[in-house]
C-alpha cells in the first residue's frame, strides 16, 4: 500500500552557510503526520523567510481557481520589462494557453510565465498579489504575504515553513496541479506574435524527476517546487513510500539532507 508520507522537502528552508560555517546551518522544518495533519515536530516553523520561486505554488492555486486550463491569453506588450531571471522566453502578443503558462511556471520556473498568469487573470501583478494574499488567509497561512506571482525579492514578500505546508497540501488536492509537478517533460504549442505555430519541449527542473539526484531510500518523489534566493535553498516535494514496517512519518536529520522512515512508536 502506498501512503502519502509527508510534503517533505517543502517544509525545509535551509540557509546555506560557507563550508567553514556549516556547523551553524539553520534549519526550518515541520514534520506532519498524514492524513490527519498532526504537527509532530517543528523547528522555527512559524518564522518568516523569503520564499523565492516557491511562491509559484500559490500562483498556481489562484490560477487553477480563477481560470480554465484551456483558456488562451495574449501575452502583454510589457512582459519583457516585468519578467527577469528564469524564463520561458515569452514575447509580446504571443497566444498561450493557461495550461502552458502553468507548466511554464511550475515545470520550468518561468518568472515571465507567472507574470503572464497574473496579468491574464487580474490585469496586473498588484491585483493578482491581492488574490494570493486572500487565498493564503483562507488557508490559514497567516505568516505569509505576497507582492508578486514569481517570488522575486521584496521585503514584503515572505512566508513560513508551516504556511508552505498549508499551501502545498491545498495545491495537491487539484489533479491538474499534481499532473504538472509530476511531469518529467511537456511539449508546449503556442502561436507567436506573427501567428506562426511554435512547439517546444520543456524538461522538469526537479532533480529527482530528471534523474540528477536519487530520492531517499524507500521513497518516490512525485514532484514539487524549488527556488533560490539570497543564499537560501528552498525545496519542496511530495513523497510516497511503501513501508515494510509500520511507518507513519519520517524524520529529517538536523542537517536537513537526509530523510529516514521511522515507525510510529519511535
Amino acid at each position: 500500500m502506498k501512503t502519502i508520507l509527508f510534503l517533505a522537502m517543502l517544509l525545509q528552508m535551509m540557509v546555506q552557510m560557507p563550508i567553514e560555517e556549516s556547523a551553524s546551518t539553520s534549519d526550518r522544518y515541520c514534520i506532519i503526520a498524514n492524513p490527519d495533519g498532526r504537527l509532530l515536530e517543528a523547528a522555527n516553523g512559524d518564522e518568516t523567510q523569503s520564499v523565492a520561486s516557491i511562491s509559484k505554488i500559490m500562483t498556481a492555486i489562484v490560477a487553477l481557481e480563477q481560470s480554465d486550463q484551456t483558456d488562451t491569453w495574449q501575452v502583454s506588450k510589457d512582459i519583457d520589462a516585468h519578467a527577469t531571471g528564469s524564463s520561458i522566453y515569452l514575447k509580446p502578443q504571443q497566444e498561450v494557453s493557461m495550461e502552458a503558462l502553468l507548466y511554464g511556471s511550475m515545470l520550468r520556473s518561468g518568472n515571465d510565465a507567472a507574470i503572464a498568469i497574473a496579468e491574464a487573470i487580474s490585469g496586473s501583478v498588484e491585483e493578482f498579489a491581492s488574490l494570493m494574499n486572500e487565498e493564503a488567509l483562507a488557508l490559514g497561512a497567516t505568516q505569509s504575504h505576497f507582492v508578486n506571482p514569481n517570488g522575486l525579492p521584496d521585503e514584503n514578500h515572505y512566508t513560513s515553513v508551516y504556511d508552505l505546508y498549508l499551501m502545498f497540501r491545498a495545491a495537491l488536492e487539484n489533479e491538474l496541479f499534481v499532473d504538472i509537478i509530476s511531469t518529467k517533460s511537456y511539449v508546449v504549442s503556442y502561436t507567436d506574435a506573427q501567428g506562426n505555430p511554435v512547439e517546444q519541449n520543456w524538461e522538469n527542473t526537479n532533480q529527482y524527476l530528471s534523474g540528477h539526484s536519487e530520492p531517499p531510500e524507500g521513497f518516490q518523489v512525485i514532484g514539487g517546487k524549488n527556488g533560490d534566493n539570497r543564499g537560501c535553498r528552498l525545496l519542496s516535494g511530495a513523497l510516497f513510500a511503501e513501508f515494510i514496517r509500520a511507518a507513519d512519518y519520517f524524520h529529517c536529520t538536523e542537517s536537513g539532507r537526509q530523510i529516514q522512515p521511522v515507525s510510529a512508536d519511535e
